[in-house]
């Protein structure tokens, strides 16, 4: 729930940023945004952060209490900054050439590009600061760290088959 809280928030972070450089709400500039960039920072995020408070209550074997929970988040939040930060900064990057359309490409295209710009960035600064801080807050219950039973039958079968002695990856 806190990461899927992410998309409603972004959206009007970024209507709000549209709004103050002055971008129209296009059909093409909103269409263009990918939930999956959006919520992917967050999810990264609060993935690590509860493989930690798990994997920290089963070490103390019992629920953690607030301080160590915001020790722990922050602890996870930082670790994945930088590959999360990589990743938006990389995708960003590639919209960066459509700013230099000009005529009825740049009208068209620039407003998107800007568009998604503007969204990636306050998805990273959402993952950044308000998911950390929502899981520190609102996860006070014991968090079991194991895999689901579809996950675990697949990871059974696929890393139960040997590789044959002479195969190589290449």
């Amino acid at each position: 729930m806190i990461a899927a809280a992410v998309i409603p928030i972004n959206m009007l972070l970024t209507s709000a940023g549209m709004l103050r450089i002055g971008l129209s709400a296009s059909l093409m500039s909103l269409g263009a945004l990918d939930f999956g960039l959006i919520v992917d920072s967050a999810v990264i995020i609060v993935e690590n952060a509860l493989r930690r408070i798990g994997e920290r209550q089963q070490a103390t074997g019992r629920v953690l209490s607030k301080a160590e929970r915001t020790e722990t988040v922050a602890a996870a939040a930082r670790e994945m900054i930088r590959p999360s930060l990589y990743g938006q900064a990389i995708i960003i990057l590639v919209y960066v050439p459509l700013l230099s359309f000009q005529g009825v490409e740049g009208r068209m295209f620039v407003p998107m590009a800007v568009t998604v710009m503007v969204a990636l960035v306050c998805a990273f600064v959402l993952s950044v600061a308000l998911v950390p801080a929502a899981i520190a807050l609102w996860l006070s219950r014991h968090v079991d760290h194991t895999e689901n039973r579809i996950i675990a039958t697949a990871s059974k079968r696929v890393f139960s088959r040997a590789a044959p002695r002479n195969w190589h990856p290449i």
